[in-house]
């Protein structure tokens, strides 16, 4: 049974319900739009159906679009992981140790393309925010 089905059916929470949640807040930090895109749609399935057309850059929230140049690859490899974030069967969703190993990769390729002007551009302010150190998570 997915963790969120199981939330609305037992009240329980899981770690990899959290998982869930926190693809759907990354998604939304990176493409600016909110979790319900429509009466339709929702934001996972949504950026499923961009992504088989292959098109990333829509994806992207508009502000972000301009800071992407040098970090295309970091910005990939976080929408891969709020999508895998998202799968419908919770075991094929990473562990939150996963994920922060995973967004400190992602800051580790940043800190590697910047420039030695030092600028910090949306993307670095989104994923510093998301990887802090402090950050440790302990399963329910």
């Amino acid at each position: 049974m997915s963790g969120i089905y199981r939330y609305n059916l037992t009240g329980q929470v899981s770690e990899k319900g959290d998982v869930y949640s926190f693809g759907v807040v990354l998604l939304e930090l990176i493409t600016g739009k909110t979790a319900i895109v429509n009466r339709i749609m929702n934001l996972g399935q949504w950026v499923r159906s961009v992504l088989e057309r292959g098109d990333i850059v829509s994806i992207l929230d508009p502000n972000l679009r301009s800071d992407v140049d040098d970090n295309y690859l970091t910005v990939w490899k976080t929408v891969e992981l709020a999508v895998r974030c998202i799968q419908l069967d919770a075991s094929e969703r990473p562990t939150m140790t996963q994920i922060v190993s995973e967004l400190k990769e992602c800051l580790i390729m940043i800190d590697a393309g910047a420039s030695s002007s030092a600028k910090t551009t949306s993307m670095e302010m989104m994923s510093a925010a998301v990887s802090s150190s402090t950050m440790s998570p302990t399963p329910r």
